[in-house]
């Protein structure tokens, strides 16, 4: 079970710590999201009630332990901002609906689930960075770890440009695979339950 109090908390504190200008608009701007409550994914990974916030502290977590165990120097304010904020995109993208799927014997049989609403389909991670940006200045690295924080699991025509922003900016491969560790190892992908 989710505690999404705890993970609340967590995260606001971690971002106010972050002392960046305007941060506190952005906190307000979460709070009245559903940040706290979306889901992070339809079907792939934490696809229930809170996801997004409890996939978004996995992620900053991951890359928090990497970036001591590497040695690699970014900063904390960054850890907090790329990893609890990369997903941004995904805040009030989700609803809920109804689909149609045969069962066993052929039969067409309804279900409950949650399915995109995408009123700015601007890309993903892109997304993510404009939308942050309204709120709080980012750095370029902030900015390219979130920018592709999807690896190479983003179009096909995007491969060169990712490896040549991962060969400028390091932190975007730890930002990646953190990202993908988190939806892969740490958490599950439930049936949709309907409040």
């Amino acid at each position: 079970m989710i505690n999404t109090e705890i993970i609340k908390s967590t995260i606001i504190n971690l971002l106010k710590n972050s002392h960046r200008k305007n941060m506190d608009k952005l906190i307000e701007y979460l709070i009245s999201s559903d940040y706290f409550t979306a889901p992070a994914s339809t079907k792939y990974h934490s696809n229930i009630p809170s996801g997004l916030a409890m996939h978004s502290l996995n992620v900053r977590n991951l890359i928090a332990e990497k970036n001591e165990r590497f040695n690699l120097g970014i900063p904390e304010e960054t850890v907090n901002i790329a990893g609890l904020l990369h997903d941004f995109c995904k805040i009030d993208f989700y609803t809920t609906g109804k689909r149609w799927l045969k069962d066993s014997n052929g039969t067409w049989k309804s279900y409950d689930t949650y399915l995109c609403k995408d009123n700015f389909p601007i890309g993903h991670g892109e997304k993510s960075v404009i939308m942050i940006q309204k709120y709080i200045e980012l750095t370029d690295v902030e900015i390219m770890m979130i920018r592709w924080h999807m690896g190479t699991s983003e179009e096909f025509c995007n491969i060169r440009s990712y490896f040549n922003a991962a060969s400028k900016y390091p932190q975007i491969v730890i930002m990646q695979t953190s990202d993908f560790e988190a939806s892969q190892l740490l958490e599950e992908i439930k049936p949709f339950k309907k409040n």
